[in-house]
């Protein structure tokens, strides 16, 4: 299982993020990253926070897939692989989260997700959604280019959820 405090810096929070009023190298002043913001359009940055709500959305109805998944896997081989997943999620779901008020000053607002039926038909909805989700957060990282620690949470989300797919799959392939 990942422990993200085996990658905690000194200045940094649980979860890795700056703790207020730490520099980290590559972070911009407060000052700096309001003028880069005005540079984007208020069209782009609106898209942007609506894509970072969503993502964090998304990570949360994940980890309520994954968990009811979890209950329906055939064995404890699977069961303990999409636990490791759904551990992924909830280190996703903090970072987002905490992106989101950091860029807002508001919290975001979760919804519930439907939930497999099916071991078999989980699986395979997961493939297509963590396949989805690697498309989308290298996205959102490109158009974080001036919050260069953001951008990298979102990177680091996108790696995960590829290895997620690749999981998946593995998975597929041996109930098949």
């Amino acid at each position: 299982m990942y422990d993200d405090r085996q990658q905690m810096q000194p200045g940094m929070m649980q979860g890795g993020m700056a703790q207020p009023g730490m520099m980290q190298q590559g972070q911009m002043t407060q000052q700096g990253q309001m003028m880069q913001q005005q540079a984007m359009s208020q069209g782009d940055m609106s898209q942007l926070l609506k894509d970072i709500d969503k993502a964090a959305n998304d990570e949360y109805g994940a980890v309520q897939y994954y968990t009811k998944l979890a209950e329906l896997a055939p064995n404890d081989r699977f069961r303990q692989q999409v636990l490791g997943i759904r551990q992924d999620e909830i280190k996703h779901l903090r970072w987002f989260s905490r992106i989101y008020f950091r860029l807002t000053g508001q919290y975001v607002t979760l919804t519930t997700a439907e939930l497999p039926r099916t071991f078999r038909q989980g699986v395979s909805d997961s493939i297509k959604d963590e396949e989805a989700a690697v498309g989308f957060y290298r996205n959102i990282a490109a158009r974080l280019g001036m919050y260069p620690a953001y951008q990298r949470f979102f990177q680091n989300a996108a790696i995960d959820e590829a290895r997620h797919y690749q999981i998946f799959t593995s998975i597929q392939q041996t109930l098949q």
